[in-house]
């Protein structure tokens, strides 16, 4: 898999196991359908981290969420990824919202856009 840097990958191993075999399958679904490599840009991270950049809910921090990279993936694969991934996984192991069950987030702000993906707590 592509990470944006050495910690990030690093950091990785912190992850729930599902969010993990799910990079993996994205990453690998993305590369030998589209022969489009993503970057994971983000994995676990510490309350500090949270805290400085402002962030609403605990997913990174519990291990539950992965953030990959969209400036650089073809705008015509991005809605194909996401309807892909939810029809497989957002009922099943999307992380619990008001509005339901949500696993893809497409942010346009933060660090840069990129799909915030998440599993749901009690999920190893």
């Amino acid at each position: 898999m592509k990470f944006k840097s050495k910690k990030v990958e690093e950091r990785f191993a912190n992850c729930t196991q599902t969010i993990q075999r799910l990079a993996k399958e994205m990453y690998e679904w993305s590369l030998n359908t589209y022969g489009i490599e993503i970057t994971i840009t983000e994995t676990w991270t510490t309350h500090a981290e949270d805290m400085k950049l402002n962030r609403q809910s605990d997913t990174h921090r519990t291990g539950r969420a992965i953030d990959v990279r969209t400036k650089d993936i073809p705008d015509w694969f991005q809605p194909k990824f996401i309807e892909y991934f939810n029809a497989l996984y957002q009922k099943s192991l999307g992380a619990q919202t008001k509005e339901g069950p949500v696993l893809i987030v497409d942010k346009k702000h933060g660090n840069g856009p990129h799909w915030h993906i998440q599993v749901r707590r009690g999920v190893k």
